[in-house]
């Protein structure tokens, strides 16, 4: 009997439970018991020889013809190519072996077939405990590997109940840093499962990186509720035909990242359940709907993958031979570009993915008998639209392309799909199949043109919203802020006043009925709603008139607000990054004349305060549109739009030095310049390059995508499908320092409060919990919380002054967590309004006002930002007992806390009273307790800044060092570490040969896991070592150990690794890690 997660004693009764369920659930060949690579590859041998017995004559394959094979295998270390070699249907050798009649002769041979699923020439496969030996002389053994026809192509990473699965996970990590899985037959793993009874996660194979938390993925169910038990991970995700399918399917090497791909499970139900629901509709040929073939459409929220998903949509139907032409459409050029590059780069290498620049030859394409991969177009609505009787084709020819089995896939089908274009296609390719994409499917609560999206497509095939989106931390939630510009109460009599026709208050005493009109406006709540039943509530500001926000005064404060409010929107407390906003206008009027009001207020800033960082700003709108509402600004009409465009391109050139002219240059400019592409990759490291704020009417509020930028202003009403669309410019995901995309809305801002609530609710299925981020009150709760678990670290392990970091690993590692969590909430809380400075704040609601005090001081935090940086630097002086790698959840690696400036001025008042009584020679007593006030405030040094303290008081108060004129402490030691690291490196550089520049400039440099060996730099330091210096110092070390010399250098790569990580150190400590290193057990 299999026993539940909970009943498992051990690892290992684990892993046997584990594969008996896999015995049951498809993997029904052999089970290699600690097989060694060179069993795996014999294996693999025969079932080649098996699956290719008649191309081969029968006579198996020589070693030699073996060893051509592998070596294709190790033609190139990227896991990508590993995925186009599995899923190439065929290889080629050169035939060697005397007995076979094509001696000589190139044959080729298959060793996959993604299409001969549980069935054909398939075989599974599992190895128990595979054997490793990667770039370190100890041999490891592993949990589970799946083989494919002998191939590895899972593997899988067992932990017991009780065990967290990031163990798992950084035990493959540390595989994959031994380089176990980067060449030869285990090079071939696609993806990679972690699992415990109770949890598992999975990721693809992500080459010499470090794994990326952003894409380990949890598995879920077609409802997408996550499965977190093992036998129904093993039932499924892991049984046959799914994991074929997986390998076969559903991983993708993008050649645009350079990296391999593994689907997410949402992914995985819309691609497969599109491509079955057209093999159904197929089937049911002389059914049509409305003179038309309806798919359905995939509702992903924006933002989660959908390209991907689309092109494994189009590459099932286009690669099944079943289907002439697969044509996926966009709404614009630009999405068009976007799109066929993405297909491209996620194509097999022999497939071409077809664009058109003219409608011409989108016909030409479309009569092609290219199918296939091949038969994949992508191009716009509007170009299909135009082939029709009587326009750009002619009868016959059209008649041609109508008989063709094409399937449509329509991308963002919530945008260009109600109008005419549509139905133009729809009516010209009656026997097409037509498959919709969009994030934000218009429902029978915001129909267009009395329609729904699934009128158009029919049902949906499946759905992933925003919430869970959210919750597997594939995009952002939101920090949303409401700004009235005007008054509440005063707004609120104007209309009522307004909505009486009463002149004043002595008219609404003396006529009952304005009163009664009066007083049932005042009681209105402030925004309008849309009840259940789809009916408007009328708030006060349904009374409000458009002309109310075209204001100086409305349009003053905003300007000053965001100018003022941008630093900390988008700059993360604590980091050097700076993010972009885009601010949306109601009109292209309202944009100009925000951006003139934005050059403005911005020269009054520089004329008043010559060190003020201006921002750049500028705007992007088509002329052409008559978008007004025909009350144009009297400032502005004096020039027409043409006219304000030159304007705002002149300036745009130059804050940025350029010399644009077109329109399509300036787009195409501003959009690379905010994602941080082409030629603009890396300016997050050059302020000069970055705009701050793009201002828009209905531009890039749909479809564009950066991860750099953070926050949108509004100025303008917006609801539904488009105020979902244009809050998601915001949530891409980055990294840490990028928590909430962040909103913050002008007009009307009651009812934007409601429009909020009520597309939320649309677009979440109801489930909105983790939308928004937690109001200022619960994070300084969550902060003072927090700072409690911190502590208690520090107390428990003795530590009362912070004044070191925990010895225990278990301890640290638990620090080093909650200061992750601790800065996260800072930073979110700075937002809202927090400081360091500040300890106490006052909330009110309801009228009762509730205190809270905060126990973190600026002094505390920066104390423990040191603790954190000696912490991940891995202060412990034991190269030994520093784990192999890093945690996967950590703290962001580019915390910059050099930057931060500690406030020294107690101890160098107190150093100052020292040297004085020094050189007074005041008693020993009153010296000592001068010594013991600056020791007191040890905590605000480093570790390393301490033990230099330590020796230079010593040496003052000794009289061995004199200090000359007004020099401080901090002079004094930070003069004492720099000649200390100086001798430091010139000892190990005098021991070892190594160069000196070189190591240098590896010390200065911020060095990682992901980047040690970039550009095979480390590679090349290691070239510059003495050889026979680096043995005679590590058998110098190895007392009573035996030395090979592939060993010590082995163990020298290490120590140098450490020299540099944690260095410079003293040679001292050196010897003490090299004989630690020399002294573990040699296999």
């Amino acid at each position: 009997m299999i026993m539940t997660g909970s009943l498992f004693k051990s690892e290992a009764e684990f892993e046997k439970a584990l594969i008996n369920t896999l015995k049951n659930k498809g993997w029904k060949g052999d089970v290699f018991y600690r097989p060694t690579e060179k069993d795996l590859i014999e294996n693999w041998k025969k079932i080649i020889f098996e699956n290719n017995r008649d191309v081969l004559h029968g006579v198996p394959l020589s070693d030699s013809e073996m060893d051509q094979i592998l070596k294709q295998v190790d033609s190139s270390p990227l896991p990508l190519d590993k995925n186009l070699f599995i899923n190439g249907s065929s290889m080629s050798i050169l035939r060697d072996n005397p007995e076979a009649p094509q001696l000589s002769e190139y044959v080729s041979l298959v060793i996959f077939d993604h299409n001969q699923i549980a069935g054909g020439r398939s075989r599974y496969q599992i190895a128990e405990q595979p054997i490793f030996e990667g770039d370190v002389s100890k041999k490891e053994r592993g949990d589970i590997m799946l083989l494919i026809n002998g191939m590895p192509v899972i593997h899988i990473e067992l932990k017991a109940n009780s065990i967290d699965i990031h163990d798992a996970k950084n035990q493959i990590q540390r595989y994959l840093r031994h380089g176990i899985f980067s060449k030869g037959i285990f090079s071939l793993v696609q993806f990679f499962v972690a699992m415990n009874p109770n949890e598992m996660s999975y990721f693809a194979h992500p080459g010499s990186k470090p794994i990326n938390p952003k894409f380990v993925f949890h598995w879920a169910d077609e409802k997408n509720n996550i499965v977190s038990d093992w036998r129904k991970i093993a039932e499924d995700f892991l049984s046959i035909p799914m994991a074929h399918k997986m390998v076969g399917f559903f991983t993708v090497a993008d050649r645009g990242d350079n990296i391999l791909k593994v689907m997410r499970s949402y992914q995985y139900y819309a691609a497969d359940g599109i491509s079955h629901r057209y093999y159904e509709e197929e089937k049911k040929n002389e059914v049509y709907v409305d003179n038309y073939r309806k798919g359905g459409f995939v509702w992903h929220t924006t933002g989660s993958g959908k390209t991907m998903t689309s092109f494994k949509a189009a590459q099932l139907i286009a690669s099944s031979g079943k289907v002439d032409k697969v044509v996926f459409l966009v709404d614009r050029i630009e999405l068009g570009t976007q799109s066929h590059t993405a297909y491209n780069n996620m194509s097999l290498v022999d497939d071409s993915v077809d664009t058109v620049d003219s409608t011409a030859e989108l016909i030409a394409k479309l009569k092609d008998k290219g199918t296939g991969s091949n038969g994949l177009i992508v191009t716009s609505i509007q170009k299909m639209s135009r082939i029709k009787e009587g326009g750009t084709i002619s009868l016959p020819d059209l008649e041609k392309l109508q008989k063709k089995e094409i399937v449509f896939i329509i991308d963002e089908c919530h945008r260009s799909v109600f109008g005419d274009m549509l139905q133009d296609i729809r009516n010209n390719f009656p026997k097409a199949t037509y498959f919709g994409f969009t994030g934000t499917p218009i429902t029978e609560t915001n129909k267009k043109v009395g329609a729904t999206t699934s009128d158009i497509f029919g049902d949906t095939i499946h759905i992933y919203t925003l919430a869970e989106a959210i919750r597997d931390k594939n995009v952002l939630g939101f920090q949303i802020d409401r700004v009235s510009t005007f008054q509440e109460q005063e707004l609120r009599q104007q209309v009522a006043m307004r909505a009486a026709d009463a002149k004043d208050e002595k008219d609404l005493i003396e006529d009952k009925k304005k009163k009664d009109v009066f007083d049932e406006v005042m009681a209105l709540p402030m925004g309008e709603s849309v009840n259940g039943e789809g009916k408007i509530i009328k708030g006060i500001e349904s009374f409000i008139p458009d002309a109310q926000y075209k204001q100086e005064k409305h349009r003053n404060i905003v300007v000053k607000n965001i100018l003022d409010d941008f630093p900390k929107l988008t700059h993360p407390f604590g980091t050097e990054k700076q993010f972009h906003a885009i601010f949306a206008t109601s009109s292209i009027e309202d944009a100009i004349a925000y951006w003139d009001l934005f050059q403005k207020e911005i020269d009054k800033r520089r004329q008043g305060n010559p060190n003020y960082e201006a921002l750049k700003i500028t705007a992007l709108f088509d002329p052409s549109i008559d978008n007004s509402d025909g009350d144009q600004d009297i400032n502005h009409s004096k020039l027409d739009k043409t006219q304000w465009v030159d304007k705002i391109h002149a300036k745009y050139n130059e804050d940025f030095g350029l010399s644009l002219q077109r329109d399509s240059d300036f787009k195409r400019d501003i959009a690379e310049r905010l994602s941080h592409k082409e030629n603009y990759r890396g300016i997050d490291k050059d302020r000069s390059k970055q705009l701050d704020i793009l201002i828009v009417v209905d531009q890039m509020l749909t479809g564009f995508d950066s991860q750099w930028v953070n926050a949108l202003f509004l100025d303008k009403m917006l609801q539904y499908e488009g105020l979902i669309q244009a809050f998601s410019r915001t949530n891409r995901l980055l990294d840490d320092d990028k928590d909430f995309g962040r909103i913050r809305y002008y007009r009307k801002p009651f009812t934007m409060d409601n429009r909020v609530a009520e597309a939320v609710k649309l677009y979440t299925n109801g489930h909105s919990a983790g939308i928004f981020a937690d109001k200022l009150e619960k994070n300084l709760f969550d902060l003072n919380e927090i700072l409690k678990k911190i502590v208690n670290i520090f107390a428990a392990a003795g530590i009362e002054d912070f004044s070191k970091v925990p010895p225990a690993e278990e301890d640290k590692n638990k620090f080093i967590k909650e200061m992750s969590q601790l800065m996260s909430v800072i930073r979110l809380a700075t937002v809202q309004g927090y400081r360091l400075e500040k300890q106490d704040y006052t909330f009110k609601d309801d009228g009762e006002a509730r205190g809270v005090h905060i126990g973190l001081t600026k002094t505390l935090y920066e104390v423990l930002l040191l603790r954190l940086k000696e912490a991940l630097a891995g202060t412990i002086s034991d190269p030994i007992t520093r784990p192999e790698e890093s945690p996967l959840e950590s703290i962001d690696g580019q915390l910059n806390i050099n930057s931060l400036k500690i406030d020294l001025d107690y101890i160098e008042s107190r150093f100052k009273v020292f040297l004085k009584a020094v050189q007074d020679k005041d008693p020993e007593d009153h010296q000592e307790s001068l010594l013991n006030e600056i020791h007191g405030h040890y905590c605000l040094l480093s570790r390393e800044q301490q033990a230099a303290a330590d020796y230079l008081l010593a040496k003052i108060k000794s009289g061995e060092i004199v200090v000359q004129g007004n020099e401080t402490l901090e002079n004094l030691l930070e003069k004492y570490l720099k000649d200390q690291k100086e001798e430091q490196i010139d000892q190990f550089v005098e021991i070892t040969g190594v160069d000196k520049k070189q190591l240098v400039d590896f010390i200065n440099s911020s060095v990682t896991d992901g980047n040690l060996n970039a550009y095979g730099r480390f590679d090349s330091l290691k070239k510059t070592i003495d050889k026979e210096k680096v043995m005679k110092f590590m058998r110098e070390c190895a007392v009573g150990v035996s030395v090979s010399p592939v060993i010590a250098q082995i163990r020298f790569s290490r120590l140098l690794e450490d020299f540099i990580r944690k260095g410079p150190v003293s040679i001292e400590l050196v010897r003490l890690w090299a004989r630690k290193l020399m002294e573990r057990k040699q296999q």
